[in-house]
């Protein structure tokens, strides 16, 4: 998942899979409505986790939304019944 400001970027893998194709782009309405969406999807596709991707700048530091993301974490994974795995893209 690309968790973004204006969108929420969903890609999809199967356990084996080594990378992930995209399945769909959402744009953002609010933050429980996006989540409502976000379970509606897991239910659908029978996703087991949740990857986020954690941006960093070109220095490797963590930058504005990477921040904003580890900030909302607790929140975001009490709310839910699946895990989640922070990832950066270093």
């Amino acid at each position: 998942m690309d968790y973004g400001r204006a969108r929420i970027g969903l890609a999809i893998a199967t356990a084996e899979a080594r990378l992930a194709r995209p399945l769909t782009t959402l744009e953002r309405i609010n933050r429980n409505e996006d989540m409502r969406r976000l379970r509606e999807l897991v239910r659908e596709h029978e996703v087991k986790q949740i990857v986020v991707g954690l941006p960093l700048l070109l220095d490797g530091t963590r930058g504005e939304m990477a921040r904003k993301r580890s900030g909302s974490r607790n929140a975001r994974e009490n709310r839910s019944a699946f895990p989640w795995k922070w990832w950066t893209n270093a």
